[in-house]
Parts: structure tokens; sequence; C-alpha cells
């Protein structure tokens, strides 16, 4: 999708609406929907849509925004450094540059993060969480501009596989920037990764299964074509 020329009121006004509305979100626990004890909100879900909408960049600031009215209104946010800030913008980043055709960028970044993970000696250990990430790079690299195209199909069904798959890209994303902060900032240990393998699969299905809907719909209802700014 081009870029849209838009005056930098209604720009800002976009970004300033879509952090209001991941700000919220990121308050609604879905621990009742998944059955058992998370700290995960419905924030997760709409990051990866913020980016779908806005774009790469417009999508990431404005969940960056949505992170620091958190701080702001004294949610914990830095339990795992000043990197924390970025774990939702990262998802809105990675959907919104396969949703606008950059899929080689969006594969260099979760490559990175994948070869980081095996760089450490606990990510070595628990390399086998890798299999949701891998599965994650190798959809970017097979259907790479096919996403762009997908979104903008009269398919209902093209668009909802082209939404799961953006969506699920970004926030698996997240899932492994976050998972080398824990690392890194706190010590976690391989086992606590592998033993959250079956919590982890469950999430991105509910996650998917979400942005799919909601993604759907307002790509259906033309909201796309009105908010992307890029």
């Amino acid at each position: 999708m081009k870029l849209d020329r838009r005056p930098t009121s209604i720009t800002l006004s976009l970004i300033a609406t879509f952090s209001a509305i991941n700000a919220i979100t990121d308050f609604v626990p879905i621990s009742p929907v998944l059955g058992f004890e998370s700290f995960l909100t419905l924030g997760w879900v709409f990051s990866p849509l913020t980016g779908l909408m806005l774009g790469p960049a417009s999508g990431g600031l404005s969940c960056l925004l949505a992170t620091l009215i958190e701080l702001f209104l004294g949610r914990p946010m830095l339990a795992l450094g000043p990197g924390g800030l970025l774990r939702s913008a990262s998802a809105a980043f990675q959907t919104g540059l396969l949703a606008s055709g950059r899929w080689r960028l969006a594969s260099v970044i979760l490559g990175v993060l994948i070869l980081g993970w095996l760089a450490l000696p606990t990510g070595r250990v628990a390399a086998a969480i890798l299999v949701f990430h891998l599965f994650a790079l190798a959809a970017m690299v097979i259907l790479r501009g096919w996403l762009e195209r997908g979104l903008g199909s009269q398919s209902r069904r093209r668009v909802g596989f082209a939404v799961w798959t953006a969506s699920y890209c970004g926030n698996i994303s997240r899932h492994l920037y976050g998972n080398l902060l824990f690392v890194i900032v706190v010590g976690l240990r391989p086992e606590v990764f592998l033993a959250a393998m079956p919590f982890t699969l469950l999430e991105q299905v509910f996650f998917s299964f979400a942005s799919l809907v909601i993604g759907t719909s307002l790509i259906r209802l033309k909201l796309r074509q009105a908010a992307y700014i890029g």
C-alpha cells in the first residue's frame, strides 16, 4: 500500500488514538479467556493490529507512546530494563513491515533475534522453543510480498490469512525479543522457557485468532485504507 500524504494533524491524531487504544487494552487481562494465570493482556492482540493499520513506523511509535502512558500511570514497565519499553512496539513494527511488503527487513530482524537466542547458553539449551519463531521466519520468506497483496484482496479468506500470518509473525517476534530480555536482564533458566512451550502455543493460537477476527473486520470496513500512514 502506498503511503498517503496526510496532514500532520491527522497523522498525529491517528497515532494518539491508537496509543490510547493500546494503553487501555493493555490493562485488560486475558487470563480468564486462556484458563490459566497469565501476565498477558488484550494489548498483545492490538499492538500487531496497530502496525497493520498504521504501518511500521507510525504503528511502532503509537505502541511506544502507549507503553510510556502506562509507565506514567504507574504500571511497572521497567522490570526488563529500558529495552522492555520496546516490546509492544516491536510487534507493531514487524507486522507493519510485512503488511507493507517489506518482508526482507522483517526477516532479517527475526533472523537476528533467533541468532541472538542461540548465542546465549540458555538459548542453546532451550533451542526447542524456536519452533514457533522458525515457523514465522519460514512464512515470511515463502509468502514474501504476498501478504501485502493479500491484505488488499477482495477475498475474505485471503485477507484473513494475510492478517493471521502478519499478526502471528509480529507477535512471535515480540515473544522472542522478550525472552532475550528475560535471559539477559532477569537471568531466567532454560527450564522455564521449555516448560512454558504449551502455554506459548495456546497464547499464540488465541492471539492469532483474535487478530484474525478483529483485523479482518477492520479491513473489510476499509479502516486500513483510511488510517494507513506508514
